[in-house]
């Protein structure tokens, strides 16, 4: 029992400890990253944006794609991720997907694509994986950002379950929770601490106004970067069990 005691505290304290730097990040963004972060240095980090080239992705009303905001996004989380000790690769750097001359000869341009980010990403051994994109639906009303992770994968359940608790802390109002999923091409070949943040709706008109700004985009990125930074100081993880 006192075992059990001292764990619920340091995992109190160690909630308290993240609220307490989300709330310094944001207040004072320039300095949040300014020196190495424990917990970062030396991991290898992924970052995944979603769509490039031919495909755009999602379009908003006044004609921006979602693959220009997700490379914006990514790049950004790049640059807090590395200033802080991190390895980051990034699947894509310009406005291009990872398909193949073959692929495209072949008509299979969308599956070559998939299936070389995948490769990518294995290739690198990443300590966590962020897959970046924007959702869409038919009705402007649907906003919030949201989080899925591929079922049964427990790091990633876990990464998706942080990161959403961040984005509510964090961006416009979501009362979304992390999602499950059984068919995404990326979630179901990655294993490990894979995620794929929908950071927010394109049909949503104020949403997507404000993920075309550099300070929204600055914003995400932020959040996306303290997700990990969470994530790999331990918060989520299940409790010790105690020794009989």
């Amino acid at each position: 029992m006192k075992m059990r005691a001292t764990r619920r505290w340091r995992l109190s304290c160690a909630a308290a400890a993240c609220s307490f730097t989300l709330l310094a990040a944001f207040s004072h963004p320039v300095a949040a990253a300014s020196d190495p972060e424990p917990n970062l240095v030396g991991r290898v980090i992924v970052l995944d944006a979603g769509h490039g080239g031919p495909d755009g992705g999602a379009r908003a009303a006044n004609g921006v794609w979602e693959k220009t905001i997700t490379l914006a996004i990514a790049k950004r989380t790049a640059a807090w991720l590395e200033q802080a000790g991190a390895r980051v690769y990034l699947t894509r750097t310009e406005d291009t997907d990872l398909a193949t001359d073959e692929d495209r000869a072949a008509r299979r341009r969308h599956q070559g694509d998939l299936r070389e980010r995948v490769r990518f990403i294995r290739r690198h051994h990443p300590d966590v994986c962020l897959v970046i994109h924007c959702d869409a639906v038919p009705s402007s009303k649907w906003s919030g950002a949201t989080t899925l992770y591929h079922r049964g994968n427990e790091d990633g359940e876990r990464l998706a379950a942080v990161m959403q608790d961040t984005f509510r802390e964090a961006l416009l109002p979501t009362k979304r929770d992390p999602k499950a999923n059984d068919t995404l091409y990326i979630l179901r070949r990655v294993p490990g601490a894979t995620a794929l943040a929908e950071v927010g709706f394109l049909s949503h008109p104020y949403e997507a106004s404000q993920l075309q700004t550099p300070a929204y985009q600055e914003r995400v990125a932020l959040a996306l970067y303290l997700s990990v930074v969470r994530y790999l100081g331990g918060e989520g993880s299940p409790p010790e069990t105690p020794d009989d």
